[in-house]
Protein backbone atom coordinates (compact mmCIF):
# COMPACT_ATOMS: atom_id res chain seq x y z
CA UNK A 1 0.00 0.00 0.00
CA UNK A 2 1.44 3.25 -1.15
CA UNK A 3 2.23 5.57 1.76
CA UNK A 4 0.22 8.25 3.15
CA UNK A 5 1.05 10.74 5.57
CA UNK A 6 -1.12 13.32 7.82
CA UNK A 7 0.59 15.79 9.63
CA UNK A 8 -1.13 18.01 12.53
CA UNK A 9 -0.72 19.82 15.25
CA UNK A 10 -1.39 23.42 17.05
CA UNK A 11 -0.43 26.55 14.34
CA UNK A 12 2.84 27.00 15.12
CA UNK A 13 4.41 23.69 15.84
CA UNK A 14 6.50 23.71 12.57
CA UNK A 15 4.77 21.16 10.27
CA UNK A 16 5.36 23.16 7.40
CA UNK A 17 8.90 23.73 8.45
CA UNK A 18 8.67 20.12 8.81
CA UNK A 19 7.16 19.73 5.03
CA UNK A 20 9.59 21.39 3.55
CA UNK A 21 12.77 19.96 5.14
CA UNK A 22 11.49 16.27 3.93
CA UNK A 23 10.61 17.60 0.47
CA UNK A 24 14.50 18.62 0.70
CA UNK A 25 15.52 15.84 1.48
CA UNK A 26 14.22 13.53 -1.56
CA UNK A 27 15.62 12.18 -4.30
CA UNK A 28 12.09 11.36 -5.69
CA UNK A 29 9.54 14.02 -8.05
CA UNK A 30 7.53 16.09 -5.67
CA UNK A 31 4.45 17.95 -6.49
CA UNK A 32 1.78 20.29 -4.86
CA UNK A 33 1.88 23.03 -2.86
CA UNK A 34 2.76 24.57 0.99
CA UNK A 35 1.38 27.72 2.54
CA UNK A 36 3.28 30.65 4.15
CA UNK A 37 1.84 33.96 6.02
CA UNK A 38 1.88 37.25 4.63
CA UNK A 39 3.32 39.33 7.26
CA UNK A 40 3.24 43.00 7.24
CA UNK A 41 4.94 45.39 10.25
CA UNK A 42 5.03 42.00 12.42
CA UNK A 43 1.23 41.44 12.10
CA UNK A 44 -0.06 38.48 9.78
CA UNK A 45 -2.31 39.88 7.08
CA UNK A 46 -3.16 37.00 4.61
CA UNK A 47 -2.07 33.51 3.54
CA UNK A 48 -0.27 32.65 0.30
CA UNK A 49 0.36 29.12 -1.43
CA UNK A 50 3.67 28.54 -3.18
CA UNK A 51 3.55 25.08 -5.50
CA UNK A 52 6.94 22.88 -4.96
CA UNK A 53 7.34 24.64 -9.26
CA UNK A 54 7.58 28.26 -7.56
CA UNK A 55 4.58 29.58 -8.16
CA UNK A 56 2.65 31.55 -6.28
CA UNK A 57 -0.95 32.88 -5.36
CA UNK A 58 -2.65 34.68 -2.45
CA UNK A 59 -5.51 33.33 -1.51
CA UNK A 60 -6.02 34.59 1.94
CA UNK A 61 -5.80 38.70 2.91
CA UNK A 62 -7.49 40.94 5.23
CA UNK A 63 -7.79 43.09 2.92
CA UNK A 64 -9.31 40.68 -0.03
CA UNK A 65 -12.65 42.36 -1.69
CA UNK A 66 -14.04 38.70 -2.30
CA UNK A 67 -17.42 37.83 -0.81
CA UNK A 68 -16.04 35.10 0.79
CA UNK A 69 -14.92 35.37 4.33
CA UNK A 70 -13.12 33.11 6.86
CA UNK A 71 -12.78 35.42 10.28
CA UNK A 72 -10.97 38.25 9.50
CA UNK A 73 -9.64 36.79 6.25
CA UNK A 74 -11.16 37.19 2.78
CA UNK A 75 -10.69 34.38 0.38
CA UNK A 76 -9.60 33.89 -2.90
CA UNK A 77 -10.94 30.41 -3.25
CA UNK A 78 -10.32 30.62 -7.55
CA UNK A 79 -6.63 31.43 -6.89
CA UNK A 80 -6.85 28.17 -4.99
CA UNK A 81 -7.82 26.20 -7.11
CA UNK A 82 -6.37 27.39 -10.50
CA UNK A 83 -2.78 27.01 -8.39
CA UNK A 84 -2.98 24.97 -5.33
CA UNK A 85 -5.89 22.65 -7.25
CA UNK A 86 -3.41 22.33 -10.43
CA UNK A 87 -0.60 21.50 -8.08
CA UNK A 88 -2.35 18.36 -6.50
CA UNK A 89 -3.83 17.03 -9.89
CA UNK A 90 -0.64 17.46 -12.02
CA UNK A 91 1.49 15.34 -8.85
CA UNK A 92 -1.29 12.67 -9.01
CA UNK A 93 -1.56 12.02 -12.81
CA UNK A 94 2.27 12.20 -12.52
CA UNK A 95 2.51 9.99 -9.69
CA UNK A 96 4.73 11.95 -7.78
CA UNK A 97 4.83 12.16 -3.98
CA UNK A 98 1.91 14.33 -3.38
CA UNK A 99 2.45 17.63 -1.37
CA UNK A 100 -0.68 19.59 0.31
CA UNK A 101 -0.29 22.08 2.87
CA UNK A 102 -2.70 22.31 4.42
CA UNK A 103 -5.92 20.69 4.60
CA UNK A 104 -7.59 23.45 7.11
CA UNK A 105 -10.58 25.04 7.32
CA UNK A 106 -9.80 27.89 4.72
CA UNK A 107 -8.89 25.61 1.65
CA UNK A 108 -11.86 23.35 2.47
CA UNK A 109 -14.61 25.78 1.77
CA UNK A 110 -13.67 25.14 -1.75
CA UNK A 111 -15.59 22.20 -2.99
CA UNK A 112 -13.12 21.62 -6.24
CA UNK A 113 -9.97 21.11 -3.38
CA UNK A 114 -11.99 18.68 -1.29
CA UNK A 115 -12.41 16.53 -4.37
CA UNK A 116 -8.91 17.06 -5.23
CA UNK A 117 -7.44 15.95 -1.85
CA UNK A 118 -10.32 13.09 -2.30
CA UNK A 119 -8.43 11.93 -5.59
CA UNK A 120 -5.01 12.10 -4.29
CA UNK A 121 -5.88 10.06 -1.20
CA UNK A 122 -7.75 7.23 -3.24
CA UNK A 123 -5.03 6.74 -6.11
CA UNK A 124 -2.16 4.91 -5.81
CA UNK A 125 0.04 7.80 -4.91
CA UNK A 126 2.00 8.79 -2.18
CA UNK A 127 0.47 11.53 -0.10
CA UNK A 128 2.27 13.75 2.30
CA UNK A 129 -0.41 16.78 3.70
CA UNK A 130 -0.75 18.55 6.57
CA UNK A 131 -4.48 18.92 8.26
CA UNK A 132 -6.19 21.12 10.65
CA UNK A 133 -5.66 19.51 14.29
CA UNK A 134 -9.45 20.75 15.65
CA UNK A 135 -12.50 18.77 14.48
CA UNK A 136 -14.47 19.37 11.25
CA UNK A 137 -16.30 17.30 9.47
CA UNK A 138 -14.33 16.75 6.11
CA UNK A 139 -11.08 16.86 8.24
CA UNK A 140 -12.48 14.20 10.63
CA UNK A 141 -12.91 12.07 7.57
CA UNK A 142 -10.08 11.69 6.50
CA UNK A 143 -7.75 11.27 9.74
CA UNK A 144 -10.30 7.97 10.29
CA UNK A 145 -9.25 6.26 6.68
CA UNK A 146 -7.58 3.15 7.36
CA UNK A 147 -4.99 3.95 4.73
CA UNK A 148 -3.51 7.08 6.45
CA UNK A 149 -0.93 7.53 9.03
CA UNK A 150 -1.91 10.82 11.54
CA UNK A 151 0.90 11.93 13.21
CA UNK A 152 1.01 14.98 15.82
CA UNK A 153 4.05 17.32 15.36
CA UNK A 154 5.09 18.90 18.14
CA UNK A 155 7.70 21.49 18.77
CA UNK A 156 10.56 20.41 20.72
CA UNK A 157 9.55 22.74 23.88
CA UNK A 158 6.71 21.28 24.67
CA UNK A 159 8.11 17.74 24.55
CA UNK A 160 10.93 18.79 26.79
CA UNK A 161 7.85 19.48 29.20
CA UNK A 162 6.03 16.67 28.70
CA UNK A 163 9.04 14.34 28.86
CA UNK A 164 7.75 11.87 31.04
CA UNK A 165 4.40 11.33 29.04
CA UNK A 166 5.89 11.51 25.22
CA UNK A 167 9.51 10.72 25.73
CA UNK A 168 10.88 8.88 22.63
CA UNK A 169 11.79 5.51 24.41
CA UNK A 170 14.28 4.16 21.75
CA UNK A 171 14.74 0.96 23.64
CA UNK A 172 10.84 0.47 22.76
CA UNK A 173 11.84 0.38 19.35
CA UNK A 174 15.16 -1.37 18.51
CA UNK A 175 15.76 -1.22 14.98
CA UNK A 176 15.88 2.57 14.83
CA UNK A 177 18.72 2.79 17.41
CA UNK A 178 19.92 6.17 18.27
CA UNK A 179 20.04 9.10 16.41
CA UNK A 180 23.53 11.18 17.53
CA UNK A 181 25.21 13.07 15.12
CA UNK A 182 28.34 10.29 15.25
CA UNK A 183 25.80 7.34 14.68
CA UNK A 184 23.67 8.72 11.94
CA UNK A 185 25.61 8.33 8.59
CA UNK A 186 26.20 4.52 9.53
CA UNK A 187 22.71 4.04 10.32
CA UNK A 188 20.84 0.91 8.05
CA UNK A 189 17.97 1.33 6.62
CA UNK A 190 14.70 0.49 8.42
CA UNK A 191 11.23 0.48 7.38
CA UNK A 192 9.53 3.44 8.98
CA UNK A 193 5.54 1.54 8.39
CA UNK A 194 6.75 -1.41 11.11
CA UNK A 195 7.39 1.67 13.67
CA UNK A 196 4.51 2.98 13.26
CA UNK A 197 2.39 -0.06 13.86
CA UNK A 198 4.63 -0.01 17.24
CA UNK A 199 3.38 3.26 17.98
CA UNK A 200 -0.43 2.90 18.32
CA UNK A 201 -1.83 5.02 21.08
CA UNK A 202 -5.09 5.08 22.56
CA UNK A 203 -6.03 8.78 21.98
CA UNK A 204 -5.95 7.88 17.75
CA UNK A 205 -2.48 8.97 16.87
CA UNK A 206 -0.65 6.90 15.52
CA UNK A 207 3.34 8.84 16.29
CA UNK A 208 3.48 11.83 18.38
CA UNK A 209 7.03 13.34 18.14
CA UNK A 210 9.23 16.39 17.78
CA UNK A 211 9.98 17.89 14.84
CA UNK A 212 13.71 17.10 14.85
CA UNK A 213 13.15 13.70 15.32
CA UNK A 214 10.49 13.36 12.67
CA UNK A 215 12.24 15.07 10.04
CA UNK A 216 15.13 12.23 10.51
CA UNK A 217 12.64 9.76 9.66
CA UNK A 218 9.57 10.51 7.38
CA UNK A 219 9.50 9.93 3.83
CA UNK A 220 13.41 9.28 3.76
CA UNK A 221 13.78 7.28 0.41
CA UNK A 222 15.66 4.63 2.38
CA UNK A 223 13.55 3.86 5.36
CA UNK A 224 9.95 4.50 3.88
CA UNK A 225 10.11 2.46 0.71
CA UNK A 226 8.98 5.32 -1.47
CA UNK A 227 12.45 5.28 -3.83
Amino acid sequence: MTQKILLTGRPGCGKTTLVKRIVKELTRPCGGFYTEEIRERGQRVGFKLITLDGEEAVFADINSKTSEWLGKYGLDLAKLETVGVAAIREAVDARRLVVIDEIGPMEIRSAIFRDAVNEALDREVAVLATIFARSLPFTDAIKTRPDVTLIEVRPDKTMKRNARTFRWKWKEVPQLGRTTSSTWKNRKPVNFAECFAQWRRPNGFDMIVTNDVLARFVYRPDMAGIS
